[in-house]
């Protein structure tokens, strides 16, 4: 699915409280058939970086998720890839599929958004309530591609992995 079929299929903000702990049963109902889905989603990277601890990974510095913007168009330049974000999905490579993939780098993510390759990222679909105050800012919707399971970018008209 493209960036714009995902947004339009997964309404960006549900409203509910930043803590999944705080969600109502009809908040919960209606997250959790679409965290049952997997998705491909094409489009261009716009960023990809590096975060830091998080609790979702016991705060270790040394087992951070990569964070990617895809957007529907390819980026100019780094500072354009990261204006465009306001309207891209974030994708998150897990620490532990970093280490299934070891060509899955942050110098590689971002020279195929260097070098205009439109990709193709699959993984679970994921809803994350924590950041409603950077949408439109640094995401287009609260809604994720989390983990990446699969990343693949177009070259001479067919799908290779990255």
């Amino acid at each position: 699915m493209t960036v714009a079929e995902f947004t339009e299929k997964f309404t960006p903000d549900l409203g509910t409280p930043r803590r999944c702990a705080g969600f109502s049963q009809s908040q919960l109902n209606q997250v959790a058939p679409s965290e049952k889905l997997g998705v491909s989603l094409v489009g261009y990277i716009q960023r990809a970086v590096k975060q830091g601890p998080e609790d979702t990974n016991c705060g270790d510095p040394n087992r951070v998720d990569y964070h990617i913007w895809v957007g529907s168009t390819a980026r100019a330049s780094k500072a354009d890839g990261t204006k465009m974000r306001s309207e891209a999905v974030v994708v998150e490579i897990t620490p532990g599929w970093q280490a299934k993939q070891p060509t899955w780098t942050i110098t590689a993510l971002e020279k195929l958004a260097n070098d205009g390759k439109k990709v193709r990222v699959s993984g679970w679909v994921m809803y994350d309530p924590e950041h409603p105050d950077k949408l439109k800012k640094t995401r287009g919707t609260l809604w994720e591609v989390h983990p990446v399971t699969k990343v693949e970018y177009m070259e001479s008209g067919a799908w290779k992995g990255l």
